[in-house]
């Protein structure tokens, strides 16, 4: 019901306010995409700001050291996919795509944050009386750094695709976008395993454990330079895109 209210009018919406810009940006030559474009932006936008408050779930999660986020993060991955592959059976536009690609993590992350804080712990549960300024001032405080840091992480590991929509056009985006998902599961599952030990190492630092800091940090360094290695033998365009069928775009993107 929202999408298709978006859909109605979005040149009210962050997306639809600056059409040609989006049109600019990511090189679009289509119609039918330079018409959809402005709507896809405007959803992605507006479930991007709702799903800044659902991402405390995960930390806290996090945070407990369980496997419950992970747990659903799959779950939140198995149904985008199947809501993406019906959204192309039913020949639905870009609007859509986006929204089962950015709507369906929202959906289960509030899924799981009551099921989390109703059922397995509600003395965790978020409470309006335990907000205080000083604990909001350093929440911030925090919290801004992290976001300066995630902007830089996006900008270096995140803009290859518009870089390529500008100089090769947006239908070159796939042919890239498409293996690079390949390389994607190294880091995803060295993810799973080096993320959970942000908490135990702040908890540690807390309390003078710094033994089982620097043993931590050995292990996560041995990891990273495993993954290193993984790539670097593995860093052929050619032959990635050999593998994945995509040969006429290879000579293209090496010479870019």
């Amino acid at each position: 019901m929202v999408l298709g209210a978006i859909s109605v009018n979005h040149s009210s919406l962050p997306g639809g306010v600056s059409l040609f810009l989006w049109e600019k940006l990511f090189n679009l030559k289509n119609p039918v995409a330079i018409e959809e474009i402005g709507t896809a932006v405007g959803v992605f936008v507006i479930i991007f700001a709702l799903n800044i408050s659902t991402s405390i779930i995960q930390r806290v999660q996090l945070g407990l050291l369980g496997f419950q986020s992970n747990l659903w993060q799959i779950a939140a991955g198995l149904l985008t996919l199947i809501a993406i592959i019906l959204f192309i059976q039913l020949q639905l536009g870009l609007p859509w795509l986006v929204g089962a690609l950015v709507g369906v993590p929202l959906l289960v992350a509030i899924l799981n944050g009551l099921v989390f804080f109703l059922f397995s712990r509600k003395d965790l549960k978020p409470r309006f009386l335990l907000v205080t300024p000083a604990a909001t001032r350093k929440i911030v405080k925090t919290g801004l750094l992290f976001f300066i840091l995630q902007i830089t992480a996006s900008v270096a590991f995140a803009s290859d695709n518009i870089i390529i929509a500008k100089m090769l056009g947006a239908e070159a985006v796939g042919h890239y976008a498409v293996p690079e998902k390949l390389f994607n599961m190294i880091p995803m599952a060295l993810g799973m395993v080096l993320m959970p030990l942000w908490p135990a190492s702040a908890e540690a630092i807390g309390r003078g454990d710094g033994a089982w800091v620097r043993k931590a940090e050995k292990s996560m360094i041995l990891a990273f330079w495993i993954f290193h290695a993984v790539c670097h033998c593995n860093r052929s365009q050619r032959g990635l895109y050999w593998i994945c069928g995509l040969g006429p775009l290879s000579t293209r993107l090496s010479r870019s």
